[in-house]
């Protein structure tokens, strides 16, 4: 009786998902394009597909609260850049320590001297060096301490109307700098 012998159906030249990544990644344009093509998709489906943004929307909502309530870094990040969009008083006027927030119209793309990394769609809130033309971006220097972000003599002010008391009590304060 002849045995029977079992061959496997798989193809033995298949590339593991490691090695097609390694390959993609290894040419820079290709990875550009591939990364372009899964970020259309994404914005086509989140714009046609309903049930597909409300999903996002909420997984974001839920993410936030649960960095809002447990993340101090989350939540000095968010303080700092809602006093610096809403507050030009608080970019221009108080007396910065190393470096001083910008605010700019338009999203600025522009490497970070700290960490190196070039936002591909840019940051409207930069920190300009005192000392030189140096730029950090907004997730770099809120990192830090709040303390040591904060400007001078306003460290222990936690948001705008502590803020506003220590500017009336130093005497930098004026109706119009709301």
């Amino acid at each position: 009786m002849p045995s029977l012998r079992l061959i496997s159906s798989s193809c033995v030249n298949q590339v593991s998902a490691g090695e097609a990544y390694l390959k993609r990644k290894s040419d820079p344009e290709k990875w550009k394009a591939d990364l372009l093509q899964g970020s259309l998709y994404r914005k086509r489906r989140y714009m046609e597909d309903s049930e597909y943004r409300n999903r996002i929307l909420s997984a974001s909502r839920a993410r936030h609260k649960v960095n809002q309530a447990t993340d101090e870094t989350y939540r000095n990040k968010r303080t700092m850049a809602s006093l610096i969009r809403r507050c030009t008083w608080f970019r221009e006027e108080l007396p910065w320590k190393s470096h001083r927030p910008v605010l700019y119209t338009e999203k600025l793309v522009r490497p970070c001297t700290k960490c190196g990394v070039m936002r591909r769609d840019g940051l409207k809130i930069w920190w300009e060096s005192v000392k030189s033309e140096n730029h950090i971006c907004h997730s770099c220097y809120t990192k830090a301490d709040w303390n040591e972000m904060m400007p001078e003599g306003f460290e222990n002010c936690r948001g705008k109307k502590d803020l506003i008391a220590r500017m009336q009590k130093v005497g930098t304060w004026t109706e119009q700098g709301k």
